[in-house]
């Protein structure tokens, strides 16, 4: 899988430029200890601030291509650090956007190691953490706080005098010496004072209609929690579909879910393709260098398993957290394959568990694997010991009905 660095690094702050009869150069890294980059080729420079005394090497035999034609046009010279996927590393690239020759890469790499240092284990960190949250996503659990506890917090309703205030505080600290001086005289200042006040009444009518929106949308979702503790199946359905932001899975998935009745939710976790799970971990060697390595199929199938049984404890943690009579929960896994014979699409289920409340509390999810702890529920499941999954035939929600105890 080709990973992009997307981050594109200026070699900057302390990037200056040079101007000269001979043309222009870009000076790189702080006062005293730099590169250059001109028309001759690159430098390195070493001075003691304050006293006058230098020292000037050259690092290459030649300046780089893209660096003779943009002096010759008399713009300023530019280069940036940016990721190679041919190279699977960083590397420098002139103003035309090209890779410099290796000779300059050379010069610029044995002068920037600590900064390529920063930005490959950047790039390893950034390879690694796409594994590394679908890995321990069953970690991030639900609190079961009170439902009031998360409704929005109001908004102040604001004073139109204290609104007008601020404003003109914030911009009176941003007059300069003579706007001081003129503001002395009475005309000038009410001159300027007028788009301010005018600002901040614009201001105050927003903040104000905010507040009340606010104000009217805990109303309403007082009265929709109230229901939900009473078991209202329509106000569960609202109060969990208006929460579903609070899920954040590493890849993309979908939830459909059905409130069978106070105590019973169905729900189908349409997962991403086990070919969508990263291929690649990198670190960074004592040498400083990059390591990219494609993952075994053996990891790749248990990273896999990690994440659909994460998926399942994450997403049941959701339910139980923002459903409080929730007592079951029927959650069956699948992502989408093609037939080969036909093209069609077509779910593959992967597992069905029927999750409770109680069985859940009783994990310790810290030293556990979240693909196993399916086992610990009333659960289908058709996967080897290395973790080859096999398609099943997922339960039915009246099943799960029938086995719920009435309160």
């Amino acid at each position: 899988m080709a990973f992009r660095f997307q981050k594109r690094v200026k070699l900057a702050p302390g990037m200056r430029l040079n101007l000269s009869k001979r043309g222009v150069s870009t000076s790189f890294g702080p006062r005293g200890a730099s590169v250059s980059v001109g028309r001759r080729g690159v430098y390195g420079n070493v001075g003691a601030p304050g006293t006058g005394l230098s020292y000037r090497k050259k690092l290459s035999t030649s300046g780089p291509r893209g660096a003779r034609n943009q002096n010759r046009a008399g713009a300023p010279a530019r280069i940036t650090l940016d990721w190679d996927d041919t190279k699977q590393d960083m590397v420098f690239r002139g103003p035309d956007d090209d890779v410099l020759p290796e000779k300059d890469q050379t010069a610029l790499r044995r002068s920037h190691k600590e900064l390529l240092r920063q930005e490959r284990e950047k790039a390893a960190a950034a390879i690694n953490q796409r594994t590394e949250r679908l890995l321990h996503l069953h970690l991030n659990s639900f609190s079961e706080a009170a439902l009031e506890d998360r409704l929005p917090t109001p908004l102040p309703i604001p004073r139109e005098a204290e609104v007008e205030k601020r404003f003109l505080e914030e911009a009176r600290a941003e007059r300069g010496l003579l706007q001081k001086v003129l503001h002395m005289i009475p005309p000038f200042y009410e001159q300027w004072k007028a788009p301010v006040v005018e600002e901040a009444q614009e201001a105050y009518k927003e903040e104000y209609e905010e507040a009340i929106l606010v104000e009217e949308e805990i109303r309403e979702r007082q009265k929709l929690v109230s229901d939900v503790y009473q078991g209202n199946k329509k106000a569960m359905e609202s109060w969990l579909s208006n929460a579903l932001d609070e899920l954040d899975f590493p890849l993309p998935t979908d939830l459909d879910f059905t409130v069978m009745d106070p105590q019973v939710i169905a729900c189908d976790i349409h997962l991403p393709p086990p070919e969508k799970v990263p291929e690649e971990e990198a670190e960074v060697m004592k040498s400083g260098k990059l390591k990219i390595e494609s993952k075994t199929q053996r990891d790749q199938r248990d990273h896999y398993a990690r994440l659909i049984g994460g998926s399942a404890l994450y997403t049941a943690g959701f339910f139980f957290a923002y459903a409080p009579t929730l007592q079951s929960l029927l959650l069956s896994g699948c992502y989408e394959s093609r037939d080969s014979t036909t093209g069609q699409a077509e779910d593959v289920y992967v597992y069905s568990a029927h999750i409770t409340r109680e069985a859940l509390q009783e994990l310790v999810l810290e030293h556990l694997h979240p693909f196993d702890a399916l086992e610990h529920f009333d659960a289908v499941t058709n996967a080897t010991k290395t973790y080859v999954l096999k398609e099943i035939t997922p339960l039915r929600p009246e099943d799960v009905i029938n086995s719920v105890p009435e309160k």
